[in-house]
């Protein structure tokens, strides 16, 4: 469900902010951002539109180096089928 303010700008920016922070190695942080990123692009574009499927790509890029290469798997085939 879509809220007031959020915007695909939104999610661009919350997509760079989680970047940003896994660069710093602020894991956590940067997964809440990742998240609240996928949920907001998923409402303002739709679970098919190609920026998810970026942001789809840049979680998966997130989640393997760190041992979750099952969940890493999952986003990036949900990535290459949009």
């Amino acid at each position: 469900m879509r809220t007031a303010g959020e915007t695909p700008q939104l999610a661009s920016s919350l997509t760079n902010l989680a970047v940003a922070l896994d660069r710093k190695g602020d894991y956590g942080k940067a997964e809440t951002s990742f998240k609240e990123a996928l949920r907001i692009v998923e409402a303002t574009r739709g679970k098919e539109h190609p920026r998810t499927g970026s942001v789809l790509n840049l979680m998966s890029q997130f989640y393997f180096p760190r041992g979750n290469a099952e969940l890493a798997k999952e986003l990036i085939d949900r990535a290459c089928a949009i």
